[in-house]
């Protein structure tokens, strides 16, 4: 089962800030004051953080011939046969295959539920391969899992000034978001730890921290009870952290109180560590009502995806638990009628490189392919633009299929905070660098 670390907690914690992330102000909405929210009505996102960074290469394949030609030759041991891709078409007309090991997600693409938004990463403007070439507004620490997570959760590519002053882009749009809650329960639920919490802290609203199968609060109260009783008397921190355990106490109140009025659910999920969590989000989102609650935003994790070596014994196991977990989520929205009003996204530490290495595994990326889903998705479609497979080609920047992203994070979170009804106006305070993209919302929902 999935737990949250309480020392990567801890560490966020104390990195974001102990008043931000502890303690729950109740008039967030100062923040963004210029500007109301749009749509009514219920919406939550739900991202699944792919941790160790997933070989979307193997995700997603394109069928022309020599893109396909570049892939299978860049992998030997570990390129899907052509033959056995399940195959789509964009409307641009280029063909693509699905890995088989994710049969439902390739049937959400083809019911018109699901769209892959290609080579995503953390940006601060585009960038050419000469542009890297010559270090131009290159992001720091690429290929570091926990700085690239963080860097994903907050739409900052400088992880030293993230580190200690950043909020992430989640709690950013719960900061915006505000007015849509009662103020009894949090819109941001986190039942991931480690460094994609980030993504969860706002600048005034904190997360509620789940650990998956156990309703409450344990790693939030611990938090507090530490500084409680390290803190010296009458201080700052002190007052912090005492805000913060009655925050958690409160939190957990309502949340047992809205869980013990809800209706099971038929939907069976599988019993992995992402289906339990993926449960449990769609019996929280059941109590939306009793929480008071029209937005909600959820972080879960799926892990197992930093494959150096034998990738083959294990990514097809990983990926079908993927392919599963979304299935059954997807059975649970439609059994709760909310299928319009929820939207499911992946995000990854990176990609993989191309190149198989010589342990038949692959190496750490950057540019990477995320996948969408919900019944709001627009269209079946590859959003954004794939990446030149040609190893040493004008998007591999490493010479071993490593692709320079084309799509910054902050595109692809300010389509979705404009889904969540985040006005147009608000959009630059959430993400940092959205001014320096001509296109500023990708359109996939």
């Amino acid at each position: 089962m999935t737990t949250i670390s309480r020392r990567k907690v801890f560490e966020t914690i104390g990195a974001m800030g102990i008043s931000a992330a502890l303690q729950r102000v109740l008039s967030p909405a100062q923040l963004l004051a210029q500007a109301a929210p749009a749509q009514s009505g219920y919406r939550a996102l739900v991202c699944i953080a792919l941790d160790g960074g997933c070989d979307s290469n193997n995700i997603i394949v394109p069928l022309d011939p020599s893109q396909y030609a570049n892939y299978a030759g860049g992998r030997p041991d570990l390129a899907v046969a052509q033959g056995a891709l399940i195959p789509f078409k964009a409307s641009s007309g280029q063909s693509y295959g699905i890995n088989p090991a994710l049969p439902n997600i390739a049937s959400l693409i083809g019911s018109g539920k699901c769209a892959v938004v290609a080579n995503t990463g953390p940006l601060s403007r585009p960038l050419t391969k000469d542009a890297f070439n010559a270090g131009l507004n290159v992001p720091t620490n690429l290929m570091n899992h926990e700085l690239q997570r963080i860097q994903w959760g907050t739409a900052y590519t400088n992880t030293s000034a993230v580190a200690s002053t950043k909020p992430g882009w989640g709690g950013r749009m719960a900061d915006a978001l505000a007015s849509f809650s009662s103020g009894q329960f949090p819109i941001v639920t986190a039942l991931a730890g480690g460094a994609e919490i980030a993504f969860c802290i706002g600048g005034t609203s904190a997360p509620a921290l789940l650990s998956p199968g156990s309703p409450g609060f344990p790693d939030q109260a611990l938090a507090s009870l530490s500084i409680l009783t390290n803190a010296p008397a009458g201080s700052q921190m002190l007052s912090a952290a005492t805000n913060g355990l009655k925050a958690a106490l409160q939190q957990d109140a309502a949340l047992r109180n809205a869980l013990a009025s809800a209706q099971p659910l038929r939907t069976v999920f599988p019993s992995t560590s992402l289906g339990i969590q993926l449960a449990e989000v769609a019996q929280i989102i059941s109590s939306r009502g009793v929480l008071g609650l029209q937005r909600q935003i959820f972080l879960v994790e799926h892990g197992g995806f930093d494959t150096h070596q034998a990738q083959q014994d294990t990514f097809g196991t990983t990926i079908s638990q993927l392919d599963a977990a979304v299935s059954a989520f997807q059975s649970a929205l439609a059994e709760l009628g909310v299928s319009d009003q929820v939207v499911t996204f992946t995000t990854s530490d990176f990609n993989r490189s191309l190149v198989q290495n010589g342990a038949a595994g692959t190496d750490h990326a950057w540019g990477s392919h995320q996948l969408v889903f919900g019944n709001a998705v627009k269209a079946a479609e590859v959003y954004g633009t794939f990446p030149d497979l040609t190893v040493n080609g004008p998007d591999d920047y490493l010479g071993t299929g490593c692709w320079i992203p084309t799509t910054s994070v902050d595109q692809y979170g300010a389509t979705l905070a404009s889904w969540m009804g985040v006005p147009d106006t608000a959009l630059s305070n959430i993400f940092p660098n959205l001014g320096n993209f001509t296109t500023k919302k990708l359109g996939f929902v």
